[in-house]
């Protein structure tokens, strides 16, 4: 942690300390660990983006990463069912947080959690939150980023050619 930066900016030793601690894997895997546990949010943060960047040989932080699940932030429900996704969980234990966390979001942050909902677009789960989000797109005056319309009709097209291939095998 660095007490020295304000609350609403990533401070740049922390910033260093992910960077640097996700290449010293398997070494920074348990430390990282530990550090979810800190209450510095953005330590607990940059730790599990940390051991995402490491990925499956960081599984062992699974058990621990579970308690962000339950966090009563959509984000973090989020940005934790992501990370555990990265490691290598079950979907069936993060990828309906992903779901019911999606709405709740801010609109300008969808972008950043619809990859991890998109990598499991072969699930049925997935559609009817997309078709929801594109609705929401459709009729907001809030500007949605080009990235976030074109993940959501990227999967949507994904699961239907899915669905498609599907039929013909």
């Amino acid at each position: 942690g660095d007490k020295k930066h304000k609350p609403d900016e990533t401070s740049e030793v922390a910033g260093a300390a992910y960077l640097v601690l996700s290449k010293m894997a398997p070494e920074s895997i348990d430390p990282l660990i530990a550090a979810l546990d800190s209450q510095d949010v953005q330590v607990r943060l940059l730790a599990a983006g940390a051991l995402a960047e490491i990925g499956p040989d960081a599984k062992a932080a699974i058990p621990v990463l579970k308690k962000g699940l339950a966090d009563k932030d959509p984000d973090i429900r989020a940005s934790t069912a992501v990370v555990i996704a990265k490691l290598g969980g079950d979907p069936d234990s993060f990828l309906p947080i992903i779901v019911q966390a999606l709405p709740q979001m801010d609109p300008k942050n969808l972008d950043d959690f619809l990859g991890g909902l998109c990598d499991y677009r072969e699930r049925k789960i997935t559609v009817p939150i997309l078709v929801g989000i594109q609705n929401q797109i459709e009729h907001s005056n809030n500007h949605f980023s080009p990235v976030v319309q074109s993940k959501v009709m990227n999967a949507l097209q994904q699961i239907a050619l899915a669905y498609t291939n599907s039929l013909t095998n």
